[in-house]
């Protein structure tokens, strides 16, 4: 993988994605609280103090507790007050005690300004820190715990809390691929940590920032081909196929024929869903060379070819498929 700087900058309007009034897709974020399966609070944990407001890192904490205390946690009841302790201990150093005081999630817990007192599951804890060393977390670990955040916001039902850390993403990602990262693998994480943002936000601002990304993730298939089903979920049809088309021109070489099948076969179900059949077909033509033993792709190159009432190349199609057929078969018996 060439690990070179991409040479064009992040274009991406922040502005405009800013000011989108309705930026949460409602039906998107229904699916994901229903079929919700749980977040690394590990992970979470890990990675609190990376926070960069004290309103994210409370929607954090709240989800956290909320789901260490119900049937659903798998944590031990060991790792469960462990857990809860270290957050604790990481907001009071990290954010100023006016910032929290009054906040309504955390009232529970009565947290002591100065003196590092707080309640817990009814039991009052006295704690000083060993020493506060404040070290400033980077772009892209940033980045991941906002992700995070915004999910764990969502799930905590707080809306308006979700919107406002969304902007913090954007802000950071733009900050990050034009200032930060340099190599190919940074800009490939960092998009894969805004891959379940995007998965929740209204089709146009989810097709703005996806172009935007297209020169960082273009090389990476799999990101492409995961950014490339996100699009084809909202019908973003064109949106798709730039992104294909610009991932098949970045591949080299000496990429595995299934691979190039696999996008060749991707691209051709974009254009064969906005009916562009003449498209559609040449894509099939060269997925079906490079993997032949691919019956989707057969079946799809053998109904474009029926579409465009190309009878003899129908004929000769399911000729090649029965003898391949034929060979397999005889093969196995013997």
């Amino acid at each position: 993988m060439n690990n070179a700087e991409p040479s064009i900058t992040f274009k991406l309007d922040i502005i405009t994605v800013y000011n989108t009034l309705n930026i949460l897709s409602e039906s998107n974020i229904r699916n994901f609280r229903k079929n919700f399966s749980g977040l690394d609070v590990v992970e979470m944990d890990k990675n609190f103090s990376s926070i960069p407001t004290v309103g994210a890192a409370i929607e954090v904490m709240h989800y956290i507790f909320g789901y260490l205390n119900s049937e659903k946690s798998t944590v031990s009841s060991k790792k469960v007050t462990e857990i809860k302790h270290s957050l604790i201990h990481k907001l009071m150093p990290n954010y100023p005690y006016e910032s929290y005081t009054n906040h309504e999630l955390l009232k529970n817990y009565k947290i002591i300004p100065g003196f590092f007192e707080y309640q817990l599951d009814g039991e009052l804890i006295k704690w000083m820190p060993d020493k506060i060393i404040s070290i400033p977390p980077d772009t892209l670990t940033k980045i991941q715990i906002m992700s995070l955040t915004f999910q764990c916001s969502i799930l905590n039902r707080h809306n308006e809390a979700t919107k406002e850390i969304f902007k913090c993403i954007i802000a950071a990602i733009n900050l990050y691929f034009n200032y930060f990262a340099k190599e190919v693998e940074q800009y490939s994480k960092c998009a894969e940590y805004l891959l379940p943002v995007l998965k929740l936000i209204e089709p146009e601002s989810k097709l703005q920032i996806t172009q935007a990304l297209v020169p960082y993730i273009k090389s990476n298939l799999d990101l492409s081909g995961q950014f490339s089903d996100l699009l084809m979920e909202n019908k973003n049809f064109e949106g798709v196929k730039a992104l294909l088309e610009e991932s098949i021109f970045s591949l080299n070489t000496h990429t595995e024929n299934q691979v190039l099948a696999q996008w060749y076969y991707r691209t051709g179900r974009v254009y064969e869903e906005t009916r562009n059949y003449d498209m559609s077909t040449k894509c099939y033509e060269h997925a079906f060379v490079l993997l032949p033993t691919h019956p989707t792709t057969a079946y799809h190159l053998w109904s474009n070819y029926r579409i465009q009432g190309k009878c003899d190349k129908t004929n000769d199609l399911i000729q090649i498929c029965a003898g391949r057929i034929y060979t397999i078969h005889s093969r196995n018996v013997n």
